[in-house]
Parts: C-alpha cells; sequence; structure tokens
C-alpha cells in the first residue's frame, strides 16, 4: 500500500524539479552538482544513458534554454528516503524558434540524511 505524500515534501521535489529547468541552474556545474546524487543516473528520451558527470557536462554547453512548465505533478513515497515523481511537459517552442516535444517524465528522489537529491530520471517523447 502507497503511503500518502507529506505535502511539503511534495513541494520540496516540485521545487526542485523546476529548479532543474532553470538555465541558471542547469549551466551552473557547481549548483547542479548538489542537486544530482553521486550515483545519478539518466536515460534520456534519446534511448541514451547518462551519468551526473554527462549530464553537468552537457547541461555547463547548453544553448538558449527556457525553463518549462510542470503539469499533472504526482508524488509518491517507494520507502521513507526514496520519493517517485511523474509529470508532463507540455509542447513548447523557445523563444528562438525550436520547438520541443511534449514528454512524460519520472525521478526517484533520495533523501541523504539532511537533504533530497534526484538519483535517477528518465523522460518520454509524446506526442500530444
Amino acid at each position: 500500500m502507497r503511503k500518502i505524500i507529506d505535502e511539503g515534501d511534495a513541494q520540496k521535489l516540485f521545487a526542485l524539479e523546476q529548479r532543474l529547468s532553470d538555465p541558471d541552474i542547469r549551466s551552473n556545474p557547481e549548483a547542479l552538482a548538489e542537486i544530482l546524487h553521486d550515483d545519478f543516473q539518466e536515460i534520456g528520451a534519446s534511448g541514451r544513458y547518462f551519468s551526473k558527470m554527462d549530464i553537468i557536462r552537457l547541461l555547463k554547453s547548453e544553448k538558449e534554454y527556457e525553463a518549462y512548465v510542470i503539469e499533472d505533478f504526482q508524488a509518491i513515497y517507494i520507502s521513507d528516503d526514496v520519493i517517485q515523481i511523474v509529470y508532463r511537459i507540455p509542447a513548447r517552442v523557445s523563444p528562438g524558434g525550436e520547438a520541443y516535444a511534449g514528454s512524460l517524465r519520472s525521478s526517484l528522489w533520495l533523501y541523504t540524511g539532511n537533504k533530497w537529491q534526484i538519483i535517477f530520471h528518465q523522460g518520454t517523447k509524446v506526442s500530444k
């Protein structure tokens, strides 16, 4: 049986997920290193695997990025110190005219004793 998410934890994790879409955070290796767990892994919408260092390196060189909107945010406890987040990002167009497909996202957040850190993320493109 799933444990109902504490509203405070849900708000913290929503804010952390939103921070990961902030261009200032995405381009700041120190800020990313604080949010990403050392064992972080990502499976991108491309099907490629990324480690923490891969993501820090890629995002540091990312060009023209605009924060995205998080919709249909849901959070559930997997255990006392792990929360799964699921949400949707609608299709969007950057200020420079680049189109981004919508996607479904899932993240696992681990409470390390004094803070929440993301340990796994996967994004899947959707047609709508």
